[in-house]
């Protein structure tokens, strides 16, 4: 299965007999991972679910000054890990708009540190996941 963004193919799972063996981004031409166990049992879930996270997110960004002042305003996109643990590791920012806004999404997404791990075989593992971080004006 492919998903698509502005007519781009932007992530795909591969299935054998309904089972995910393979999940990845495309990002600018590069394979990255969503997560090592593509088929984990339980993705990493943030303890309050989707809306928790959401709302954390939204609470913990600081818009930068510097980039009010000068009408910077964008979309960071942040790869991150949930480790075995549920301790956020692996962040990197995959679309970058400005380095005070990057700085700033990678600072809102640590702050969102209440996660439970992904389970594989009743074991917990690491697994890979894409934000969306948006700063916009108003």
């Amino acid at each position: 299965m492919a998903e698509l963004y502005d007519n781009n193919v932007v992530g795909i799972e591969v299935f054998n007999e309904e089972l995910m063996v393979q999940s990845y981004t495309i990002f600018k031409g590069r394979n990255l991972p969503n997560n090592i166990y593509a088929n984990a049992d339980t993705i990493a879930e943030y303890k309050g679910g989707d809306d928790g996270f959401a709302k954390d997110l939204a609470h913990n960004i600081e818009y930068p000054r510097i980039c009010q002042e000068n009408g910077i305003s964008g979309c960071v996109l942040v790869l991150f890990a949930v480790d075995e643990s549920g301790m956020l590791a692996d962040i990197q920012i995959l679309k970058k708009v400005d380095p005070y806004l990057d700085e700033a999404a990678i600072e809102a997404i640590k702050a969102c540190n209440k996660w439970r791990p992904a389970i594989k075989d009743g074991k917990p593992v690491k697994l890979y996941n894409i934000a969306p971080v948006n700063f916009l004006l108003r």
